[in-house]
């Protein structure tokens, strides 16, 4: 009889607990676009990077403390002088650009 009420205490238990899940994740990927694109000698580009998947606590405006941060960006002119630019915050899209 002792058998039956220790079963059932220890079926319980188990129902109760929440079983393990397993944590999702998903691949952040960077993209970089100019324009216009090509760009004449002494013209202004625009130049947007983004990553493809905003952040969990993403706000409006380019907020460093929700937003993604550091974006750095280097750009190579045809005579292979580079030009470094940032640290960028991202706007609540993931986002960000240069003129």
């Amino acid at each position: 009889m002792h058998y039956y009420y220790l079963f059932f205490l220890i079926s319980t238990i188990a129902i109760t607990f929440p079983t393990p899940t397993t944590a999702i994740t998903y691949d952040n990927y960077a993209y970089i676009t100019a324009t216009p694109n090509p760009a004449g000698k002494g013209q202004l580009v625009t130049v947007l990077f983004f990553l493809t998947i905003p952040t969990p606590t993403a706000s409006a405006g380019f907020n460093e403390a929700t937003n993604w941060k550091d974006f750095r960006v280097v750009i190579t002119s045809p005579t292979g002088k580079a030009s470094n630019f940032g640290p960028y915050t991202s706007d609540a899209t993931g986002g960000a650009y240069l003129l």
